[in-house]
């Protein structure tokens, strides 16, 4: 039998979060009130082993998500991370734009289907990104 994979979900908002900025509907207004919590932008972390972690896209929340799940938590060297690299789904703007904030992991991967990472390519900082398979670094 394998190795359970250990799932986090970091976030489960449509794009913009929730509630949105440009809504006055009952659910964001509940939210706004605090009756109901908010919600940051889709994204997943992903371990089979709870050591090293994969992020299921990179919101644009990224950076929030990161610090509030200690799993993710940087050490225990200064530049240290568990989180080894992105598996985007697409290049939709709500699952890449996270890419700019850990532009500054060394040796973080981010792999990709062909026909994404040619939508990127010209995004300097996801220029590098990396062919299912190549094992390349970002």
């Amino acid at each position: 039998m394998g190795v359970p994979l250990k799932v986090v979900l970091l976030g489960t908002a449509a794009g913009g979060g929730f509630p949105q900025w440009n809504c006055a509907c009952a659910l964001c207004a509940a939210a706004r009130d605090g009756k109901l919590p908010a919600r940051t932008q889709e994204s997943v972390a992903l371990s089979g082993n709870s050591r090293d972690w994969w992020l299921l896209n990179a919101s644009p929340d990224i950076r929030t998500q990161l610090t509030t799940t200690p799993a993710l938590a940087p050490g225990p060297g200064p530049r240290d991370t568990p989180v080894r690299g992105v598996l985007l789904t697409d290049a939709e703007a709500d699952h890449v734009a996270g890419l700019t904030v850990l532009r500054g992991g060394a040796g973080l991967k981010v792999y990709a289907a062909p026909p994404v990472l040619a939508t990127l390519a010209p995004c300097v900082t996801c220029s590098t990104a990396t062919p299912p398979g190549s094992g390349r670094t970002a």
